[in-house]
């Protein structure tokens, strides 16, 4: 391998049977980092030469939406509030803002979404009636069964911070 050579005899051929030994065990994104910080390394000690190699290509992920069924059944099964949070989700709210969401700004079928739960310099979330950008204040419509499962009441909706919000949906999705 290449670590038996001196850098001044390493060619083109030998980091690319180097680069290809390691595709075959590690990720594409793992090999063209570690390519990356032995090409730096190659560059500081001989900024002459070049060296042609081939890295492998770039993983295309594409993310898979569950069907609606499944869909329905995390629903579900999730407990009241999970429940409430997982439906403002799927209607458009983000985190911030499903925890920023009163009762009072829900009338006639929508939600006005107008504040969001940021965190302060201290790490302490504060309730901020007004959103990042003027797109931000918006209404959106809500389907009965996600109006149902909010109910009726005062104060917050889903009466939890962003982060628990986040630890509790990792919990229930695992």
């Amino acid at each position: 391998g290449i670590s038996r050579k001196r850098i001044t005899t390493l060619t083109s051929e030998d980091l690319q049977i180097f680069v290809s030994k390691l595709g075959g065990k590690f990720s594409p994104k793992t090999v063209r980092n570690v390519y990356g910080l032995l090409s730096a390394a190659l560059t500081m000690y001989q900024p002459n030469v070049t060296y042609r190699i081939t890295l492998p290509a770039k993983e295309v992920k594409r993310p898979t939406s569950p069907e609606d069924d499944d869909v329905r059944m995390i629903y579900a099964a999730a407990y009241p509030t999970l429940r409430v949070c997982i439906g403002l989700a799927m209607c458009g709210l983000r985190r911030g803002e499903i925890c920023a969401l009163r009762y009072e700004d829900i009338a006639d079928g929508k939600a006005h979404v107008h504040a969001d739960m940021v965190k302060d310099r201290y790490g302490h979330w504060l309730y901020k009636d007004r959103v990042k950008t003027p797109d931000g204040d918006r209404y959106v419509k809500l389907p009965p069964f996600v109006l149902d499962d909010i109910g009726e009441g005062e104060g917050y909706v889903a009466g939890i911070q962003p982060d628990t919000l986040s630890r509790q949906f990792i919990k229930y999705r695992d």
